[in-house]
């Protein structure tokens, strides 16, 4: 068993055509993944004092994830207003005053380093301090980053010597994947980089070689929290058997190098690959990404820092 601290900021997804709120955000979408394949979890985020982040509370405990670490200030919870076309998410109109200060800073990231957890899993929508980010790059646990689909070549070296594992999407643009995930393990010093390429499947480098998986086809009701589940049964997987073969090897003496080791590593990885595939597509098959969720108002965001009669007609123009 594996245990995650899952950190960085976090937003309520707003179904209007059903007037559904569904809880959501990387750190909760991961966090209720990982739990789910037995594992444990902890987010480590900040939420408003109001509905919204009351709902991604209640969907943590729900799911058997650790709040200890969550922040209640005072402020609208962050939202997205989100359509589904053809079985795909569309996103829309964001808002909510804790979006604008949902900055991680070291208090947040200290408890994630003191040896409780296997690794920390940030996400690109927060902003990080300095101090937070030097922790992580002195700190011994392991840092994965999701750098979802909106990354830059800079956005990948500046967290060169930070990042262990770098996920990423490639959805539309799949032409340099390999190129880059090599640029992630050579250049920056990741252990592993994942890129996924959607109904292309997914890629892997460690290093040593490629590993690719196909994707599962089925007719989505809607692919949002597809990307975060994969990713998340991919890190449950691998890092139960890493901490498996990181026991044989102190038995044994065997490092990373050794042939035999390597044959494991090899087929972990392909086995983890299939099982996030199947994740994946699991998570297409409903509505939302775990599927925790309230009715929804427009009173439910009646203190977000936007013109809402303008986000409503923006919205509906889509």
């Amino acid at each position: 068993m594996i245990n995650a601290y899952c950190l960085g900021a976090n937003n309520v997804d707003i179904y209007r055509h059903i007037e559904r709120v569904f809880a959501g955000g990387i750190p909760f979408n991961v966090a209720v993944s990982i739990v789910r394949t037995g594992n444990k979890a902890s987010v480590a985020t900040i939420v408003g004092n109001d509905e919204l982040g009351k709902l991604q509370i209640d969907s943590c405990v729900a799911n058997g994830v650790d709040t200890s670490h969550i922040q209640v200030r005072d402020g609208q919870t962050g939202w997205c207003w989100i359509k589904v076309k053809d079985g795909d998410r569309v996103f829309g109109v964001s808002g909510g005053t804790i979006r604008d200060i949902n900055t991680v800073d070291a208090d947040m990231t200290r408890p994630g380093l003191t040896g409780e957890y296997d690794l920390i899993y940030i996400n690109a929508e927060a902003e990080y301090t300095e101090e937070a980010l030097e922790l992580m790059r002195e700190g011994d646990v392991p840092i994965v980053r999701d750098f979802t689909n909106y990354w830059k070549p800079e956005d990948l070296a500046a967290f060169a010597g930070i990042v262990d594992y770098y996920y990423m999407s490639f959805d539309g643009h799949e032409e340099n994947v390999e190129e880059v995930l090599k640029t992630c393990v050579h250049e920056y010093g990741a252990k592993m980089a994942v890129g996924t390429m959607g109904m292309n499947g997914s890629l892997v480098y460690n290093g040593r070689r490629f590993y690719r998986q196909k994707a599962f086809a089925i007719k989505p009701v809607d692919t949002l929290g597809a990307g975060d589940t994969f990713l998340s049964t991919f890190t449950s997987l691998y890092f139960n058997g890493r901490k498996l073969l990181r026991n044989y090897e102190n038995v044994t003496g065997w490092g990373d190098g050794n042939e035999h080791v390597m044959e494991c590593e090899d087929k972990l990885i392909e086995h983890a690959l299939s099982y996030a595939a199947m994740g994946g597509a699991y998570a297409c098959m409903s509505e939302g990404c775990y599927g925790f969720s309230i009715p929804y108002d427009h009173s439910l965001i009646s203190r977000s820092n936007i013109d809402i009669e303008k986000a409503v007609a923006y919205f509906d123009a889509l």
